[in-house]
């Protein structure tokens, strides 16, 4: 499993690619592949933070009185 400083190498390297791209289609193929490995990187650091990462923080139900 790739490790936190991986993960963020990788995001930032395809961030720059997608800077570069020369479409389009390019930029946003590279910019997925970035969210992913950012997504990745949060899983390495907290499992949790990967479902809010792509979902939104999760809302608990108020404590029934």
């Amino acid at each position: 499993m790739p490790t936190l400083d991986d993960c963020k190498r990788k995001a930032e390297i395809c961030l720059r690619w997608a800077d570069e791209a020369a479409n389009n289609e390019q930029r946003d193929t590279l910019l997925e592949i970035a969210a992913l490995w950012t997504q990745m990187e949060l899983s390495c650091a907290d499992p949790n933070k990967v479902d809010e990462a792509a979902h939104g923080p999760r809302i608990s139900e108020a404590p029934k009185s």
